[in-house]
């Protein structure tokens, strides 16, 4: 055999074995701890076949298909110093359907165009536990949403950072489609950081906190949005939409910062709760549409709604130091409550350059 042959069925073999690709799928059918690390080529990758708790820890996934989980409905998850990653735009890494519980904690999602974590219901009551903490969304189109799972007291989404390169396509980062608490337990959004994408096509709407989507019947309510952080979006920084439907909620102590790209839709904070209260916040808010401030409140509800204390800034004040700094307030933030985020090193947050600002 030649010399050159064998070079090259030796690179073919090394390329093969680098890859490392699985194309069939993990099945797990008792509950118990695993450790993974695997890359796979079709969808989904891993599927959950039993209800018993199933805890995955310092696992790496990635995949090329569309959908890394698949889980029957009652599943019991926990993820914990995972690291979760696609290589395809428009898929999801981790979507189970009605689980019983899905823990997620100091983990690490790269989506490249993809979302991180969607978990649907059906819109009926649960009991499910929801507890979505320090873990680093990078790149997902969506970082988490909820969808039909209402009337739930045990949702908690705290502590997580949302970032990605100014050209990413992302829609919103932390959203409650249809979703909500208890008037005795609400769903619970806090301290979350989120940079936005000011750079995406203007026909994509964007926000960082989302609670309903526009559409008749599709709400939120007992939801409690807190000490959230918001940089850079395109549509609405925090966005309570769709009123009229009974919604009690607050918005308490968030900083929304950044450049509304839209003519329309585009208020640093749009609460349309038609009770509850909004009290606390500071919006600096430019729409580049109009070369002016958009409102920072919109309170379109059928019901008034208390504001208080709440602090609208000029987006002439908007700078690239001010938003930097933003950002390493919420770090210490996060360090001062023993909270340290994902499972690795921070990744880089990308701003806008300096004449990106309004002069």
């Amino acid at each position: 055999m030649k010399l050159s042959t064998i070079i090259i069925l030796l690179i073919i073999g090394w390329l093969c074995c680098s890859n490392n690709a699985n194309a069939n799928p993990i099945v797990i059918n008792r509950g118990g701890t695993y450790t993974f690390d695997q890359t796979f080529s079709e969808s989904p990758g891993i599927i959950v076949n039993t209800t018993e708790p199933v805890t995955f820890r310092y696992c790496a996934f990635v995949t090329y298909g569309q959908k890394l989980f698949q889980c029957v409905p009652g599943a019991n998850l926990t993820f914990e110093f995972d690291y979760l990653g696609s290589q395809v735009v428009g898929g999801v890494l981790l979507n189970p359907w009605k689980p019983s519980k899905l823990i997620v904690r100091n983990c690490h999602f790269e989506g490249g165009g993809s979302s991180g974590i969607i978990v649907e219901g059906d819109g009926s009551s649960t009991q499910a536990i929801i507890d979505i903490e320090a873990s680093d969304f990078h790149d997902c189109y969506i970082a988490e949403q909820l969808n039909g799972i209402c009337n739930d007291p045990n949702i908690f989404v705290a502590f997580n950072r949302a970032t990605g390169d100014a050209y990413t396509l992302r829609t919103d980062q932390f959203s409650t489609y249809n979703s909500s608490g208890t008037p005795y337990s609400y769903l619970t959004m806090r301290d979350n950081f989120v940079e936005g994408c000011p750079d995406a096509p203007q026909t994509q709407f964007s926000a960082g906190i989302t609670g309903g989507d526009g559409y008749p019947g599709h709400y939120s309510k007992y939801t409690e949005v807190i000490g959230n952080v918001i940089l850079n979006g395109q549509g609405n920084g925090i966005s309570m939409e769709y009123p009229g439907q009974g919604n009690v909620s607050k918005c308490v102590d968030n900083i929304v910062v950044g450049i509304g790209y839209k003519p329309y839709f585009s208020f640093g904070i749009s609460w349309a709760a038609d009770s509850g209260y909004y009290v606390g916040n500071t919006v600096c808010w430019w729409n580049t549409q109009s070369s002016a401030m958009t409102d920072y409140l919109e309170s379109s509800g059928g019901g008034a709604v208390p504001s208080v204390g709440n602090l609208a800034l000029p987006g002439s004040l908007l700078s690239l130091e001010y938003e930097q700094n933003l950002y390493w307030l919420w770090t210490e933030k996060m360090v001062s409550q023993g909270i340290s985020v994902g499972y690795g090193p921070a990744p880089e947050v990308t701003y806008p350059q300096p004449s990106d600002f309004p002069q």
